[in-house]
């Protein structure tokens, strides 16, 4: 090859480099940022087990999921809330007695201790969901995406079913109820 292709070559080489920069540097700069909620995997740090979700019963199109979530990082994360494909709105609530009655409230969050974890099951810390759009049946499996404030976004697979499964946490004590059919939020949803 003579002197003058080879300097030709290089040429077209570093002109086709610096578009290549500057076309890498203009997608970086016109990238919509993340929204907080678009589901995205969550950092290695948290992570999920023994999901379950109940079935809705009759007319009713709200239901409650339960969750252990573990965090092995070395700061707290904290749930902030969650979606699900054809629900309304995903919240946290817990469930506090007041006058013998079992009532859901809305939480803001749960801490998610570092290098700890956190059972949200029946009677205590849960996931809400509201106006599904369909009814959710024993037998089948979601994908419930859980929001965390400093981790992102983790979607698991929930079983849908009356009960924990017999090995995980909230698994229902035989001879105690594992319907919720007695609590009542303050909105008056079961």
């Amino acid at each position: 090859m003579n002197k003058q292709a080879s300097n030709w070559l290089i040429i077209v080489a570093v002109l086709i480099t610096a578009a290549a920069v500057a076309a890498l540097a203009r997608a970086e700069n016109s990238s919509p940022q993340t929204e907080a909620h678009e589901t995205t995997p969550a950092y290695s740090y948290i992570s999920a087990e023994g999901a379950w979700i109940r079935p809705t019963l009759g007319a009713n199109r709200n239901t409650a999921a339960y969750v252990t979530l573990m965090n092995t990082g070395s700061t707290v994360d904290r749930l902030i809330g969650g979606s699900l494909p054809g629900a309304d709105k995903v919240e946290v609530h817990n469930s506090i007695m007041e006058d013998g009655v079992m009532r859901m409230r809305r939480q803001d969050g749960i801490d998610i201790p570092a290098a700890g974890s956190v059972t949200l099951m029946p009677g205590g810390f849960h996931i809400m969901v509201f106006d599904l759009e369909a009814p959710l049946k024993s037998g089948d499996t979601v994908s419930l995406t859980l929001h965390f404030e400093n981790a992102g976004d983790l979607t698991v697979k929930a079983p849908v079913t009356l009960s924990a499964p017999a090995n995980q946490p909230g698994h229902a004590i035989p001879g105690e109820p594992a319907s919720t059919d007695n609590m009542t939020d303050h909105t008056g949803h079961h």
